[in-house]
């Protein structure tokens, strides 16, 4: 399958550690990559790697593999809902498109 959306990170955990004044930025906020299309969303995931499709660091996107809110094009099997989101696709190839 092919679906064209919009890249889009949802932050779902952060760790909550007691952070020092010394270390100010020492939690972590942990988001997974979706495409919203006009059918809903597809959870972005790897089977050989966890991290592949998520954002961990901040919510400045900078440790996201791929930058969020740009127009993206998939493919490949789309599996079973996941947690709440409408299709999840395992190992998909991505790429951006121009508009």
């Amino acid at each position: 399958m092919i679906a064209e959306g919009r890249l889009e990170a949802l932050f779902g955990s952060t760790t909550q550690a007691g952070c020092s004044v010394t270390r100010p930025c020492c939690n972590t906020e942990r988001a997974q990559l979706v495409v919203r299309t006009t059918h809903g969303r597809i959870m972005l995931t790897s089977a050989s790697n966890f991290f592949a499709f998520q954002c961990v660091g901040d919510q400045s996107a900078d440790c996201c593999p791929f930058a969020p809110g740009q127009e993206v094009r998939v493919r490949g099997v789309i599996a079973a809902p996941y947690n709440g989101i409408n299709y999840q696709m395992t190992d998909p190839e991505l790429c951006t498109t121009r508009r």
